[in-house]
């Protein structure tokens, strides 16, 4: 119950002991080391005590409920339905032995039979296929693989090291969840677990149980799964029930000898999995989409009639020609031109300032949880990420960045405000990392820059600070995320490296014909955003406080909340026509970020939330 240091991991209900009794030091340090981390994150302990107990009941639940196990493995009951007499029999052998092991009550009836009402044939062809996986396999082909759904491993090389795996055991089932670790640490059910995403505080509650009971459990590579290097393994994690099993797994997820011989792809870049957005099946016109941030409602007519006309004159066969754009642009921002550059989305002045301005192997400061584009930005240049974590009740974690900062820090992220929480970053803290980090790119993303109020902006600094970037969109508030146009402001010499790695024609002509009629006329934009500034938003988080469900204090266009299921409020929303997204926090906490449209939009919302909560 408690580890090395003296790190309760649960004053009430402290875990079982797992079959294999290693001793309680070795677990403790485990521990110890996923919350220290060279962080002194041991405060998280009452995080992963939680998690360890939730572990536990998933575990008893599993061994106690008859069926549970045949729920979860439904498509292969036909094919196992031995004869019952001998069912029965190993039936209570094996949960009489589970009991034991675990503490739970024996059971009471002869035969060890299942409760009535429940199907006996289906519970002991659960307990058939435990049977059959009993017992510490050493060799693929004697072992049974519990795995992440297939289609959650990215197309290409992590799917392709999957199938390798998959191919190797003697069965693979799919729809892992903390039950399938349980089950290998207590020598009962599968030998190996194969996930894609993780969460970090997950894996910090798990790894210690399967070290304690005997097993290995690392990232694909054979690295330590610890808080700071999540970034690296992104959650695609291996769990075995022994090392030789584990070893041998690895052997299947790592390229086939030779085959990286002849690539031209950096190595790093060959571990890298594609940030992959739950795009598919989303329509304006089936759904109230408020799930990616989008203005939720088209541009006007002057907009979209400025791309018709363009596409009827006959011009689309041209190169772009962008005239006096970077000039209106930087007269909206209010800079020089020469402090401004404009982008394909802001996506791609992240890019371009990371591969600017960061060797290899130097140290990326990105506060999490945040926008997943700035590690994979960092990673593509083979950055070591450290991860300062926002809070709910501290917000962003100003002396952590500063903490963080080294000889070795050549990119601090400050995502003003943060996505998904909606945090705002004081200006003044912006400033004075800045000045503590002169020989970093200090990246500031005002993605969401039109509802911050007034003074929140730190493009009057760029001029000033020679390490600050600012990137900003016109996604969000102007409605043209489809048509990709976002633009940097720094320092005249920032801009001027930075125009020579960007194309010359990478900003697409209907882009810029659409964002010229925006700025000719932007008042729609300041509509849409007192709208949800002064109504739409209030009235959600009114509602959200009256109906008791916890968020995240915001300052921009989506509330990052708590409901009491969220994957029952996401499923429920998504049944009536609204798409949300769900998202974890710092601690692994699942919960929901809402985009918030207009008002009509949000008391649509309200009114479907009211139904069911």
């Amino acid at each position: 119950a408690t580890g090395a240091g003296g790190v309760a991991l649960s004053e009430s209900s402290p875990p079982k002991r797992p079959r294999h009794g290693a001793e309680d030091a070795r677990r403790g340090a485990a521990l110890c080391a996923l919350l220290d981390d060279g962080g002194g994150r041991r405060k998280q302990a009452g995080a992963v005590a939680k998690l360890v107990d939730h572990l536990c009941r998933k575990m008893e639940e599993v061994e106690r409920t008859p069926g549970a196990v045949q729920a979860a493995k439904a498509p292969l009951a036909a094919t196992l339905a031995p004869a019952k007499a001998a069912l029965k029999e190993r039936q209570l052998l094996l949960r009489r032995r589970v009991a034991s092991q675990h503490g739970l009550p024996l059971p009471t009836t002869a035969a060890g039979a299942p409760a009535t009402g429940v199907d006996a044939e289906a519970d002991a062809a659960a307990v058939a296929l435990l049977v059959e996986a009993d017992g510490e396999a050493s060799r693929l082909d004697e072992a049974m693989l519990y795995a992440t759904t297939p289609h959650m491993f990215a197309a290409g090389a992590e799917a392709a090291a999957f199938g390798r795996l998959r191919g190797a055991v003697k069965r693979p089932l799919y729809g892992c969840d903390c039950y399938a670790y349980a089950l290998v640490a207590s020598g009962f059910g599968p030998h190996l677990v194969c996930e894609a995403d993780l969460g970090v505080y997950d894996y910090a509650a798990l790894v210690p149980v399967l070290l304690g009971a005997g097993g290995v459990m690392t990232g694909w590579r054979g690295e330590p799964l610890t808080m700071r290097n999540h970034g690296e393994t992104r959650g695609r994690v291996l769990a075995a029930c022994n090392e030789a099993l584990h070893a041998a797994a690895l052997a299947q997820l790592s390229p086939p000898e030779g085959s990286s011989a002849g690539c031209v792809i950096k190595p790093h870049l060959q571990r890298l999995t594609p940030y992959l957005p739950p795009l598919d099946g989303r329509s304006a016109n089936q759904h109230l989409l408020l799930d990616f941030n989008e203005r939720t409602v088209p541009p006007p007519p002057h907009v979209t009639s400025a791309i018709t006309a363009h596409v009827a004159s006959g011009t689309t066969q041209q190169y772009p020609q962008y005239g006096d754009i970077n000039e209106r642009i930087a007269a909206y921002a209010g800079v020089p031109p020469s402090q401004c550059m404009f982008t394909n989305g802001s996506d791609q002045g992240i890019d371009l300032i990371v591969r600017c301005c960061c060797p290899g192997g130097t140290e990326a400061i990105v506060p999490a949880p945040t926008f997943a584009m700035y590690e994979q930005a960092a990673g593509a240049e083979d950055l070591v990420i450290k991860r300062p974590w926002f809070t709910r009740e501290a917000g962003f974690p100003t002396a952590e960045v500063l903490a963080a900062v080294s000889p070795a820090t050549s990119l601090i992220v400050l995502s003003n405000p943060n996505n998904p929480t909606g945090t705002a970053i004081p200006t003044a803290d912006m400033v004075t990392i800045a000045e503590a980090a002169p020989h970093a790119a200090v990246l500031v993303d005002e993605c969401y820059y039109e509802f911050m109020p007034p003074g929140s902006s730190m493009a009057a600094e760029v001029g000033r600070l020679r390490n600050l970037f600012v990137t900003r969109t016109f996604s969000k508030t102007w409605g043209l995320p489809s048509l990709r146009i976002g633009y940097i402001l720094s320092a005249e010499e920032n801009i001027n490296a930075l125009c020579c790695v960007r194309g010359p024609y990478d900003i697409n002509q209907l882009a810029v014909v659409a964002l010229r009629a925006a700025l000719d006329d932007p008042q729609y934009v300041s509509d849409f955003v007192a709208e949800h500034n002064n109504k739409a938003r209030p009235a959600l988080e009114d509602f959200l406080a009256e109906a008791g469900v916890a968020f995240w204090p915001s300052a921009a266009n989506y509330v990052f909340c708590y409901f009491p299921d969220p994957t029952a409020t996401e499923k429920a929303l998504r049944a009536e026509g609204i798409l949300v997204r769900p998202k974890k926090d710092a601690s692994g906490t699942l919960g929901l970020r809402v985009s918030i449209g207009t008002l009509a939009q949000t008391e649509r919302l309200i009114a479907t939330l009211r139904r069911f909560l």
